[in-house]
């Protein structure tokens, strides 16, 4: 079989780059002969450095469109995805797909516990039922609509990987210091391969490098 096209599915507010992470790992794939697709889920206002959100649904149609599009070449497919980007792969038709590897997958749904994380940012304003704008350090701003949280608050993340699971070899990824994974209840995973490495939330500075030899193999073993 010919080396699958890796397709990568970025985390929440961010850009198809995912903070680097996603190109750090395209230019060494390439440099393999893999085949690596990036792409942006929002629409970015370059003047105001807004990054407007949109809802899981709407995600979902973004990342089928990758797929369809890859699986009209008659390509097969790796997804690789971090963070919220893990979780939009489980809303889609996967046929194609050899595997799913999820990077800091996402659970974090409950209500109180979202707002408390996100108005500890200064000048961020969190609404519910009305448009929130999460503030960067890098002067960016996530423009969230209220549909948004109407679906991320709907959410059993579990059940829906479990289901992604039990279709094709999913494998998640997470960090020992990542805060957000460490909240979930990873028993509840029960159709997945879960891999525990050094690092953070975003795998930032020497802990990529273990990780994308990790993700690394198991693209090469997708088969199992």
């Amino acid at each position: 079989m010919s080396k699958p096209t890796i397709l990568f599915s970025h985390g929440f507010g961010i850009r198809k780059d995912n903070l680097g992470l996603f190109t750090y790992f395209s230019k060494k794939l390439d440099k393999l002969g893999y085949k690596t697709v990036l792409f942006d889920y929002y629409d970015y206002n370059e003047e105001t450095k807004e990054v407007f959100t949109t809802p899981f649904s709407e995600h979902a149609k973004v990342l089928q469109k990758q797929i369809n599009n890859i699986r009209d070449a008659s390509e097969n497919i790796v997804i690789v995805a971090q963070s919220q980007g893990s979780l939009i792969p489980t809303l889609c038709d996967v046929e194609g797909v050899l595997k799913v590897i999820g990077i800091s997958p996402f659970f974090l749904t409950d209500r109180k516990a979202v707002e408390d994380r996100y108005n500890s940012r200064p000048g961020s304003t969190t609404d519910f039922n009305s448009i929130s704008r999460r503030l960067h350090s890098d002067g960016k701003v996530t423009v969230i609509p209220p549909e948004y949280w109407t679906e991320r608050f709907n959410t059993n993340q579990y059940d829906l990987y479990n289901k992604l699971g039990s279709k094709l070899p999913l494998t998640l990824i997470y960090g020992n210091k990542d805060g957000l994974t460490q909240s979930a209840d990873l028993d509840k995973i029960s159709n997945a391969k879960l891999i525990e490495l050094e690092g953070d939330h975003d795998f930032t500075g020497e802990y990529k490098v273990d990780l994308y030899k990790t993700v690394l193999s198991e693209i090469t073993n997708y088969q199992e």
